[in-house]
């Protein structure tokens, strides 16, 4: 499902090649291709964001094969990770270094989020916390989150919490032979971005590469070439 990065770095070089338009280094390479693959995976989250508020986004397909698309794009992204317990805070909190965090279980289910100023009433209601038992509720504690049961707080059993972290930094490795790059593939890394984004990828490689070396013509062109794929999408 990955995109092979060498395959990405000569059809850059090809266009870029074309016609003039200036030659990237192996070392712009891997900085701009970073940056593109990054914004390319923010994109998905912006265009699952607007399938939930109904809004159009571009795309030749039904809502429903949309929707499956992208949650296929960001599935390998996705880890259930345990929090962690910060005794000084006194709060459970998420692991660091993901991109962004989502529903939280407690032995397999998803508390109700309650305000804090609720939990008091919650506990001192007869009905309310018996139903703790079958139920926790969590609520926002700083920088973490507090659990309780019928039993009280919860500072024993872990919860887990949906996170998403960023890709891994693609990287086209080498070595020189004769003044030149060869490709090693022992030393490179793939884009983990899926593989229908693969144009769009080298398109926006293609962009960001012409403000780098200067080249406006090649920013254009990409451009260009972004409009040309957006209506072949949509036909």
């Amino acid at each position: 499902m990955a995109i092979n990065i060498d395959t990405v770095y000569q059809r850059v070089l090809a266009i870029a090649n074309k016609e003039q338009r200036g030659y990237i280094t192996p070392q712009e390479f891997n900085l701009i291709a970073n940056q593109a693959q990054f914004d390319i995976f923010e994109q998905y989250f912006y265009e699952m964001n607007a399938q939930e508020r109904g809004e159009e986004v571009q795309d030749s397909g039904s809502l429903g094969d949309m929707v499956d698309l992208l949650e296929d794009k960001i599935r390998i992204f996705h880890s259930l990770e345990s929090m962690g317990y910060n005794g000084a805070e006194e709060s459970w909190q998420p692991p660091v270094g993901h991109y962004r965090y989502g529903n939280i279980y407690l032995n397999s289910r998803q508390p109700k989020i309650v305000d804090a100023n609720e939990i008091n009433d919650v506990r001192n209601s007869l009905f309310h916390n018996a139903a703790l038992t079958r139920d926790p509720v969590m609520y926002k504690f700083g920088k973490g989150w507090k659990f309780y049961d019928s039993g009280g707080e919860i500072t024993t059993t872990t919860p887990l919490i949906e996170a998403v972290r960023r890709p891994n930094v693609a990287r086209w490795g080498y070595v020189v032979v004769n003044e030149q790059a060869l490709y090693n593939g022992g030393s490179s890394v793939d884009f983990e971005l899926h593989i229908a984004d693969e144009t769009d990828l080298i398109i926006k490689i293609l962009e960001l590469a012409g403000m780098v070396i200067n080249k406006p013509q090649l920013a254009a062109f990409a451009g260009q070439e972004e409009g040309s794929n957006a209506a072949e999408e949509n036909k």
